[in-house]
């Protein structure tokens, strides 16, 4: 049991510190447009401007949505330890409830950044209209 339990912090963790540097390296060096890596939407993926776009935005929210939960599941252990740490179901709600949270709110958040993208080639097309009038 208390194998399962240590698994559960530690991945959960793992997960939001790994998803957290990703998102600070896209933010500073975005992944070229592909299939496979970055923020993949029908907005993001229709041409390089966007794809730059949705990277940097989705890398901003994304890293501050990770770290905040990194340090919620943080208190979450210092809790859990101080309170009753031999409450094996505790444990796992509290250690999960972080990872849980990011999965929910980051699909949350995509449909925001994917408004936000389409905002922004909108922008950028009006802007390219007016110059060449």
């Amino acid at each position: 049991m208390l194998g399962s339990l240590i698994f559960c912090w530690v991945s959960s963790f793992l997960i939001l510190i790994g998803f957290s540097i990703y998102c600070a390296v896209s933010i500073k060096r975005a992944p070229k447009r592909n299939e496979i890596m970055g923020f993949r939407t029908k907005s993001a993926l229709k041409n390089d401007d966007n794809w730059q776009f949705a990277q940097k935005l989705a890398g901003v929210i994304y890293l501050v949505l990770s770290l905040s939960l990194v340090v919620l599941q943080i208190i979450f252990l210092a809790i859990w330890l101080i309170s009753d740490a031999t409450n094996y179901h505790l444990g796992l709600i509290l250690g999960y409830t972080p990872l849980i949270v990011f999965i929910v709110v980051a699909l949350i958040l995509m449909v925001i950044v994917e408004k936000k993208t389409k905002q922004y080639e909108q922008e950028v097309n009006k802007e390219r209209e007016q110059a060449n009038e």
